[in-house]
């Protein structure tokens, strides 16, 4: 499968949460984390008006950083063996973590 992001848009696979505290207790009815990796980064944005311009290169974040977004950010966008592949707009992302 060949996959290509357009746009604004990141590829991000969620990190998984133990589900098993370090005390020996199961977590039962966990929320999903906001927390993934990036896989693909789009093109970027249009500049100008109506973005008829340029491509903006997104240049804040790199294949390989984590970054945390809203948990209502990609609701409707999951897909993979797992659902756990997510289409996030740039815009939707808060912090970056870049493992140097």
């Amino acid at each position: 499968m060949n996959i290509r992001v357009l746009g604004n848009r990141l590829l991000v696979r969620r990190i998984a949460a133990p589900d098993v505290t370090k005390g020996g207790l199961w977590i039962v009815g966990r929320e999903l984390p906001a927390i993934a990796t990036v896989l693909a980064v789009g093109s970027g944005p249009r500049s100008g008006r109506w973005g008829r311009g340029a491509r903006r290169p997104i240049t804040d974040v790199q294949v390989g950083d984590e970054v945390t977004f809203d948990k209502w950010a990609a609701e409707n966008r999951t897909f993979g063996p797992e659902n756990d592949l997510l289409i996030l707009n740039y815009d939707e992302c808060f912090l970056r973590i870049r493992k140097e």
